[in-house]
């Protein structure tokens, strides 16, 4: 299957984009030796994007349910 666009680079994209934001918000590029502790936060921001992610699966299914009932009224 060939592949049209360039899905790693806009994934690069993205993350340099993240890495921007944070310097902007927080004065600094990421120090990796703040203390804190990186397994808890990774652990906690992949629970928060599995609870966005479910709401989004909800809002896309809601949308559809009611696309079902327009057509078939």
């Amino acid at each position: 299957m060939k592949v049209k666009k360039k899905f790693n680079k806009e994934i690069i994209d993205l993350v340099k984009e993240r890495l921007t934001i944070g310097k902007r918000e927080y004065g600094t590029q990421i120090n990796v030796h703040d203390g804190r502790d990186w397994n808890q936060e990774a652990l906690e921001e992949i629970l928060d994007c599995c609870v966005y992610v479910a709401a989004r699966v909800l809002q896309l299914k809601d949308l559809a349910d009611r696309k079902i009932k327009e057509y078939e009224s």
